[in-house]
């Protein structure tokens, strides 16, 4: 059988600068489908990697691949699978509040 989980992960090591600091890590959230937990994590995981290893944030890096940490996991209820969409993209990006 398949659920839909919801996935939130941490991503630390890279550096993308914005226009007042530079950006130190992000979280991300992946909802989708899987068989199982693990699948659920391992597709979240390739998700985000794709996206810095060959997508849109490739070029924006001057860190490091993100190291990835999953800061939790979620099985959706058939209520909230069948009325949440599906999350490929995006991130909330944290600053260097060291520099």
């Amino acid at each position: 059988m398949i659920w839909k989980y919801s996935i939130v992960v941490e991503g630390s090591g890279i550096r993308v600068e914005s226009e007042d600091e530079s950006m130190i890590g992000f979280f991300a959230n992946r909802v989708l489908w899987a068989s199982d937990t693990k699948a659920a994590i391992s597709k979240a995981e390739a998700l985000i990697l794709d996206d810095w290893t060959h997508g849109s944030y490739r070029d924006m890096n001057t860190g490091s691949i993100p190291t990835l940490r999953v800061e939790s996991v979620i099985s959706l209820s058939f209520f909230w699978s069948f009325f949440t969409r599906s999350q490929k993209k995006g991130y909330v990006f944290y600053p260097d509040r060291d520099s």
